[in-house]
C-alpha cells in the first residue's frame, strides 16, 4: 500500500457513481485500501490528499446505502457492509467481514463453529489480529 491507492479512491468513487450499477469490485476496493490504510507499516494519507480521500469515503458511503436499498447479490451486499462499517470506524467489524467467505458465514450461521477446529474461528482470530496490526 502507499499513496498512489489513496490516491486512486476518489477516481474509483467518481467512476463508480457514473456506473449504472456496481459490484462487490468497487465496494472491496476501496474497502481494502481504507482498511490496509490503519496499518502501521502503510504510510499515513498526504496532506495534500486528505480532503479529497475523505469526501471520496463519504460519496461511496451514500452510494452503498442507495444500493442497498435495492437487490444485492451475497458478495456485493457483504463488500458494501464491509466498506461502510471499515469507513464508519468500525475496523473489526470491517474487516471480519472483508474475510469471511460464504462457507464461514454459512457455518457460524448454522451454529456449527465450536473450538479451535472451526474454520470461521480460525478466520475470526486471524481477523481480530490483523486488525490491531
Amino acid at each position: 500500500m502507499d499513496v498512489a491507492s489513496y490516491a486512486a479512491v476518489p477516481h474509483i468513487v467518481r467512476i463508480a457513481k457514473s456506473a449504472e450499477k456496481r459490484d462487490w469490485n468497487v465496494y472491496g476496493l476501496v474497502g481494502v485500501i481504507e482498511a490496509e490504510r490503519h496499518r502501521k507499516a502503510n504510510p499515513p494519507i498526504p496532506s495534500w490528499l486528505r480532503h479529497d480521500y475523505e469526501a471520496a469515503l463519504q460519496e461511496i458511503v451514500a452510494l452503498a446505502l442507495q444500493d442497498l436499498t435495492g437487490a444485492l447479490d451475497s458478495l456485493t451486499l457483504q463488500s458494501a457492509l464491509s466498506m461502510l462499517a471499515l469507513v464508519r470506524g468500525n475496523r473489526k467489524l470491517g474487516t471480519l467481514l472483508f474475510h469471511h467467505d460464504s462457507a464461514d458465514i454459512d457455518e457460524l450461521a448454522e451454529g456449527n463453529c465450536f473450538g479451535q477446529g472451526c474454520t470461521a474461528n480460525k478466520v475470526l482470530h486471524a481477523t481480530f489480529e490483523d486488525a490491531r496490526a
